[in-house]
């Protein structure tokens, strides 16, 4: 984990410590400790304070024994309610990218998704979840709606880390590259109701790997032992 200087020092632990999370350096369970992370990084305890506090804002830590922190897990029960309310907003939004959105704007979301197709083979996850999280952020934008993107992306914010597990097999990736065309297409169509049926069913269909994925990993927050 490394952190760069040209920002507050606070803001690089956060996002360092963000992206350790989302990308599973940092397991669910693990312990977070503050004067550890101060020293590895070589840093007062003031800044690393500060970032932890805003990851426990955000769930991304939890309080654990005494007064530890430790690494959030979804429980199945969050998982399930957080991708509905998902599938809810982002159906919103590809209904009205397709009542509203103007063609420059659905060609820069072809773009994102052509972009995606000529790197699918043997890209790390880490690579098809930012087209993978391009796509859907043009999708939002295309609704027009500022309000609706500011709800998603705290949704998005949230099951970051786990909608990497989408994407960590190859017949996933062409399943929802083949799912993201179907829901441009609906968009070029101008057809709302086509176009937020299929981003809901994309949505729903993700939630059911996660799910299947924390299962089989006993990833919840109910399993976490300190």
């Amino acid at each position: 984990m490394k952190i760069r200087v040209h920002r507050p020092l606070r803001e690089e632990v956060y996002d360092a410590l963000r992206r350790a999370i989302v990308q599973g350096e940092l397991s669910p369970g693990n312990r977070v400790v503050e004067t550890e992370l101060a020293g590895r990084l070589g840093i007062s305890r003031t800044p690393v304070r500060e970032a932890l506090r805003k990851l426990e804002a955000e769930g991304f830590l939890s309080k654990g024994p005494g007064s530890s922190l430790l690494v959030s897990a979804m429980s199945p029960e969050e998982v399930e309610e957080t991708f509905r309310i998902r599938a809810v907003l982002e159906g919103l939004a590809a209904r009205l990218a397709a009542e509203r959105a103007a063609p420059e704007g659905i060609a820069l979301l072809e773009g994102i998704l052509n972009r995606s197709e000529t790197t699918l083979d043997g890209e790390a996850p880490e690579r098809l979840l930012e087209w993978n999280t391009r796509f859907h952020d043009g999708l939002n934008v295309l609704s027009g709606s500022a309000q609706l993107q500011q709800l998603l992306q705290a949704i998005h914010d949230k099951i970051l880390r786990y909608r990497r597990i989408t994407l960590e097999v190859g017949r996933a990736r062409k399943a929802w590259l083949q799912e993201h065309r179907a829901i441009l297409q609906a968009i070029k169509d101008r057809d709302p109701a086509r176009a937020e049926r299929l981003i809901v069913e994309h949505v729903l269909r993700k939630k059911e790997t996660v799910l299947a994925h924390l299962k089989s990993r006993g990833e919840t927050r109910r399993n976490e032992t300190p």
